[in-house]
């Protein structure tokens, strides 16, 4: 006689039906998380053909920067000429001017450069006078002061002045001269001591005369 059949354990029966639950769980999100890993390794990746640290919304380049650049001496005119102002002496008090012949508008920085051949030192800049930079439109102009003489030693008699630009400046960088001067003719044979002076280029006569009045 065969012996009837046992019925299954209800605590094997829960166990296999827990894991089965367990398994199908695992397994779903192990097929969300390879989704995700894709979508974020697709947006993690780099805008292509930008150079690196270039916003990729923004095409321009530093050559786009539109901005001004210091006056290349080539493109520069200089002139000396006599001021007739009260308070000026004709012998020694000139106006330097110099001009922009160029198609872009340019800065000149701190004051005319003026050396002579031979000479311990270039003609001393007046202090008092603003150094600021001077942008010049093409055609634009600005201007310095120079005095020849000042009671100093060493005097001699020319009828025309090297006269350089200097560079940019700013933070720890100081103004250099260029190392392009240009020969620049006097109105006239001119005596010049260790007194002469020269202010900072500047965009209005009156500020380029005016402190040769004190000297």
């Amino acid at each position: 006689m065969n012996a009837p059949a046992r019925p299954p354990r209800r605590g094997v029966t829960s166990a296999l039906l827990a894991a089965a639950a367990v398994t199908a769980v695992l397994a779903t999100s192990a097929c969300e998380t390879s989704g995700n890993d894709g979508a974020a390794a697709e947006s993690s990746a780099p805008a292509a053909d930008k150079p690196a640290g270039q916003d990729p919304a923004d095409d321009s380049t530093a050559g786009d920067s539109g901005e001004i650049q210091t006056c290349a001496p080539a493109s520069l005119k200089v002139t000396v000429t006599k001021p007739d102002l009260p308070g000026l002496d004709a012998e020694r008090h000139f106006l330097v001017t110099v001009r922009n012949n160029g198609d872009a508008t340019c800065t000149v920085w701190s004051y005319p450069y003026i050396k002579f051949d031979g000479a311990r030192r270039p003609i001393a800049v007046i202090d008092e006078t603003s150094g600021d930079p001077v942008d010049l439109a093409p055609g634009g102009q600005a201007y310095a002061g120079l005095q020849s003489m000042g009671g100093g030693m060493d005097t001699m008699d020319t009828n025309g002045i090297p006269v350089d630009f200097m560079s940019e400046y700013g933070g720890e960088t100081e103004s250099k001269p260029l190392g392009e001067p240009a020969g620049v003719s006097m109105p006239d044979t001119t005596p010049f001591d260790d007194g002469a002076r020269v202010t900072y280029w500047t965009g209005a006569t009156g500020s380029a005369l005016d402190p040769l009045k004190n000297l």
